[in-house]
């Protein structure tokens, strides 16, 4: 563990930076409506098309793109010094 570069360093990070995200997102979800919430999901968690995510939910592109920045744009103040 002492050297950052061995593989159990990187899986240890990698953990770490996995734990920390699902429980910023625990902490997000609540202050999202459910539209902006799965847009966010599909988006910027699954990696679907805009497109795709807007016709599904019945929202436009740009407001796909919006609801992601928003959230994104949280979870980075509310992780703060969490994920370096």
């Amino acid at each position: 563990m002492a050297d950052p570069a061995s593989g159990m360093s990187r899986l240890w990070n990698r953990e770490h930076d996995r734990y920390v995200i699902q429980y910023l997102c625990r902490q997000a979800r609540p202050k999202f409506s459910e539209q902006t919430w799965a847009a966010f999901r599909r988006v910027a968690l699954r990696g679907e098309d805009a497109q795709q995510v807007a016709d599904d939910l019945g929202m436009t592109v740009n407001a796909v793109y919006v609801a992601r920045c928003r959230v994104l744009g949280y979870l980075r103040r509310l992780g703060r010094g969490l994920l370096d």
